[in-house]
């Protein structure tokens, strides 16, 4: 577990995402984002932050729920 409690493992990921906009979302999704990143609809291509520490990846909350803002 990771110290700062705001850091989300990736396999926390998609039930944060369901608790914050109600879609869900699988881990292969979130690894689509993080590698290959997301279109937002003004046509920019952006990828969600995430640190990888000992072969998983930690996404803090505050970069998913801005990630999450821009995509739409």
């Amino acid at each position: 577990m990771p110290n700062d409690p705001k850091l989300l493992r990736i396999r926390d990921v998609p039930n944060k995402i369901l608790e914050l906009t109600g879609c869900t979302r699988g881990v292969c999704t979130i690894y689509h984002w993080i590698h290959k990143g997301r279109l937002t609809y003004d046509g920019r291509l952006i990828k969600l932050k995430a640190v990888k520490r000992l072969s998983t990846y930690l996404i803090h909350e505050d970069d998913l729920i801005e990630f999450l803002r821009e995509v739409g």
